[in-house]
């Protein structure tokens, strides 16, 4: 991991409108909202915010995310479509551990923890 690559930010607010970008490179979107786990306060998913519809975000498991600070940017392991296409919620939505696990299935991951709800830092 280079310098500029690290670990997630401890506020997550000063990673908002940060570019995400794909497994191809392409831009997605822009990063709108940080959900924290409730067990260990550390980023669960990033809500990604795509097109035109500004009050509904992607939210997308943070595993294996590059966070680059120089270049203000998040690299998801993800496709671009797969991205846009998947659940999306409103950008204020607390997430139940229903909606954690349909994420997380969408994605084709199996949560790592038993979690009961999320925290929205927006």
């Amino acid at each position: 991991m280079s310098e500029s690559q690290e670990r997630p930010e401890r506020q997550p607010e000063a990673m908002y409108n940060f570019s995400v970008i794909d497994i191809d490179r392409s831009k997605v979107g822009d990063l709108a909202r940080i959900w924290l786990s409730n067990d260990t306060n550390e980023h669960e998913f990033y809500g990604v915010k795509t097109g035109l519809v500004h009050h509904r975000v992607h939210p997308v498991p943070s595993l294996s995310a590059e966070i680059d600070r120089e270049n203000r940017a998040v690299h998801l392991p993800f496709r671009q479509g797969q991205i846009e296409e998947g659940p999306s919620f409103d950008d204020s939505a607390e997430l139940s551990a229903a909606d954690v696990d349909n994420i997380y299935q969408y994605y084709g991951l199996r949560s790592t923890a038993n979690r009961s709800s999320f925290v929205n830092t927006g």
